[in-house]
């Protein structure tokens, strides 16, 4: 029975309109697809997509301070 591969990995299947497709989702959350009419091509593909070191680290989040009760000053 094979193992079920580990995240990160990224997929690669055909469409019904026999496209091939590698998607992919960074550490970071974001979903990345692209397209081949091969599945050679598409694999080259995703080993780019795995290879870009701007793609696997977490872009850092702008998040706006929390606010509190006594930071508002309003009660």
């Amino acid at each position: 029975m094979e193992k079920r591969k580990t995240r990160g990995n990224g997929s690669i299947y055909q469409r019904k309109d026999k496209l091939w497709v590698a998607a992919y989702v960074t550490p970071s959350g974001k979903k990345i697809f692209r397209y081949a009419h091969s599945e050679a091509a598409v694999k080259a593909k995703l080993r780019e997509l795995k290879a870009d070191p701007t793609l696997q680290t977490p872009k850092e989040r702008n998040k706006p301070a929390s606010r509190t009760v006594s930071r508002i000053g309003w009660l």
